[in-house]
């Protein structure tokens, strides 16, 4: 309900979830938000995590030091943007944050 009523902007989910989500066409590909320099680098870094369909609707943490700094005890937690956030400039400052950690 959050996702669609635009109560919403980032989720850390499961990739069950990302999947169930990005199916029903409530992630934004970050392939079409990001800057193509981050896409490169998270691509590069193995960090897009695409969908069954092919669209980069999140990037994988589960290596990443802001899981273990935040105490985040999803398994494989990815982080998404959902589809209708107005908040779509935030993204890449709030991706490149948390890749840097």
């Amino acid at each position: 309900t959050y996702v669609f009523g635009k109560e919403l902007d980032f989720m850390i989910v499961e990739p069950e979830i990302a999947e169930h989500y990005a199916n029903l066409n409530g992630l934004a590909d970050l392939q079409e938000v990001l800057s193509e320099e981050l896409t490169e680098e998270l691509a590069e870094r193995d960090l897009l995590y695409e969908s069954e369909s092919g669209k980069a609707c999140g990037i994988q943490l589960a290596e990443s030091t802001f899981v273990k700094e935040y105490g985040i005890e999803i398994e494989n937690p990815v982080f998404c943007m959902v589809n209708n956030s107005e908040k779509k400039e935030k993204v890449e400052q709030i991706i490149s944050w948390i890749v840097s950690r």
